[in-house]
């Protein structure tokens, strides 16, 4: 049955593949365009791309512990950093 399926689609998609892809073109860039202009858009993008960086930093930097962002440390004593150095380290990271 999905063979049959499989040629009758192959068929009607390979006699009018040139149609079919150029309305589907229009129709999806038309979408696109109309999307991308809404603040909506730039919010979802935004949010997508803090949740990527999110999953990458947990994946691929597990070396990195809040302990040595947030204090310098010798061997006598550990105290706690400038948020001027703080912002820098962060800055570091990304």
């Amino acid at each position: 049955m999905d063979i049959l399926l499989g040629v009758i689609i192959g068929t009607v998609y390979g006699r009018n593949a040139k149609v079919i892809n150029e309305r589907a073109y229009r129709d999806v860039r038309r979408m696109v365009l109309l999307f991308s202009g809404t603040q909506f858009a730039a919010t979802t993008y935004y949010m997508a791309e803090t949740i990527y960086l999110a999953i990458e930093r947990k994946t691929m930097h597990k070396e990195i512990y809040t302990h040595d962002i947030l204090c310098e440390c010798n061997r006598r004593t550990c105290k706690p950093i400038s948020i001027n150095t703080y912002v820098r380290k962060i800055k570091a990271l990304n």
